[in-house]
């Protein structure tokens, strides 16, 4: 039986379930928050790195996710943006 991305949280979490997985977000596009909210909707999750080469996108989606789990991800959070990244281009 194939597994669903939603599904990760809930298997790993029995394992420790003080523990959370750390999500990067390529693409923050309607897909890509898709993914994210379901993943929140299971639990155990914290998204720390978004990246789109559309600055509307990331600029929507950091505030989002910053309201639904408290903290921003990129610098202010410790992790690097896309500018930071060695591959990424406009």
């Amino acid at each position: 039986m194939p597994w669903r991305l939603s599904q990760f949280p809930t298997v790993l979490r029995a394992a420790d379930p003080d523990r959370k997985i750390k999500l990067g977000l390529i693409g923050c596009g309607w897909y890509g928050m898709v993914d994210v909210k379901a993943a929140f909707e299971v639990g155990g999750v914290e998204v720390i790195a978004l990246c789109d080469v559309d600055s509307e996108h990331l600029s929507q989606s950091a505030a989002e996710i910053e309201k639904r789990q408290g903290n921003a991800p990129g610098p202010s959070n410790s992790t690097r943006t896309c500018s930071k990244c060695p591959a990424w281009r406009r």
